[in-house]
């Protein structure tokens, strides 16, 4: 159950979740906290509201390192033949790496992927819209 006292402890331990995390509503639940209750605080505390937002940066580039590691290592996904896992065979996404190359030159990827027909096939939160 959440409460709302937030000791130094407690903050931390936000802190270090949100960046380990990336997620608000998860940080504050595994600290034991309210969500509402903390971003009353960070409204009101601007210390904390800074010290939020490099956790919540830390936690970001966390996501856009695993991210990357999928799409340019891949992962091993179990192979099953009649019930039994008989090896693996590895997966990597290139979805994931459009949505980055997107999210670091969008101008160049997005006219690279409509000239080579690929926007059909990646979902348009990773299409960069030019502007009219």
């Amino acid at each position: 159950m959440a409460d709302n006292s937030l000791t130094p402890e407690k903050r931390e331990q936000f802190l270090t979740y949100l960046a380990n995390c990336g997620n608000v509503t998860r940080a504050a639940e595994q600290a034991g906290l309210s969500r509402v209750y903390l971003y009353q605080v960070r409204s009101e505390e601007p210390e904390f509201a800074a010290r939020w937002e490099e956790a919540a940066k830390i936690g970001a580039f966390r996501l856009e390192d695993e991210a990357r590691r999928r799409g340019a290592e891949g992962v091993d996904e179990p192979v099953w033949h009649r019930g039994e896992m008989c090896g693996t065979v590895r997966k990597y996404s290139d979805t994931l790496l459009i949505c980055l190359l997107n999210a670091t030159s969008p101008k160049s990827t997005s006219s690279a992927m409509h000239k080579n027909s690929l926007a059909g096939t990646v979902p348009r939160s990773c299409l960069w819209a030019s502007p009219s």
